[in-house]
């Protein structure tokens, strides 16, 4: 026995022409007062109105529901929202949690096998952000391995604070000031300058560029390492100040004593 259904349409309406629930032939289910029509996909499931109504659909048990929702107007489901926006919110659950399966690559380039990500991207192939199941994340590019670090940013960052943490004391410049730190004489300090156009215990831009950069923590100790350096030189350099200035007013008594 079969049979054949063209449409089904259940309806609660007095206005035959607005249906609550359509049901094709051909698979589909439209729930709403909008029919299918051909300015609609082709979608198994569909759900729309003909007036700016918001349209929730939603998911529950007794420890939390998941809502997705467009948005009637502004701050509807969002005090952030806007009259049509798409909203996916969480409510009473702790957590919204994106999860991979267990197949995992520690290289982060796309196509590699295990690699896995959750990629956004504009309607112009623009990438605006990847996350991986390898735990990084890039920024306005999906093709860069990092290698060993989290988060890649394209075209730069700008924040308002920035904190280094430093793992150890042995990570800053603070040695300088010990007792038995090889201060470099400032004539061995020109001879170095001259000879590499660097200064001494900083790389050099060659070094950098192949290295691919430089750790910011790292980079911020060797130029404290510098300024302590320096520090010490005037420290040296006003000491011998002060006993030329005595020579000098001893040798000027001298001079005075002589010409009485």
């Amino acid at each position: 026995m079969s049979i054949t259904c063209y449409s089904q349409y259940i309806n609660t309406r007095a206005n035959s022409t607005n249906y609550n629930t359509t049901l094709k032939h051909y698979g589909q289910v439209s729930l709403g007062d909008r029919n299918f029509d051909n300015t609609w996909s082709q979608a198994a499931l569909q759900i729309g109105y003909t007036t700016n109504k918001h349209v929730l659909f939603e998911m529950r048990n007794s420890l939390g529901f998941l809502q997705l929702a467009i948005a009637e107007g502004d701050q509807w489901f969002s005090t952030k929202a806007k009259g049509g926006d798409a909203i996916m919110r969480v409510l009473n659950g702790k957590n919204f949690i994106f999860n991979y399966g267990s197949n995992v690559s520690n290289n982060s380039m796309p196509g590699t096998d295990g690699v896995q990500r959750y990629l956004f991207n504009a309607d112009n192939n623009s990438d605006i952000m990847s996350v991986y199941n390898t735990g990084k994340i890039t920024m306005g590019t999906d093709m860069y391995d990092l290698s060993g670090y989290r988060l890649f940013v394209k075209d730069g960052i700008k924040t308002e604070r920035l904190k280094v943490e430093v793992a150890s004391a042995n990570q800053w410049a603070d040695h300088v000031f010990n007792n038995d730190y090889n201060l470099m004489p400032l004539n061995e300090v020109k001879t170095f300058i001259t000879t590499n156009k660097h200064l001494p215990n900083i790389p050099s831009a060659k070094q950098i560029v192949e290295d691919g950069g430089i750790e910011q923590g790292e980079l911020n100790a060797k130029l404290l390492e510098k300024i302590e350096e320096l520090t010490l030189h005037l420290i040296e350099q006003n000491e011998k100040m002060i006993q030329q200035n005595k020579k000098i007013e001893g040798l000027e008594k001298q001079v005075q004593a002589l010409t009485k």
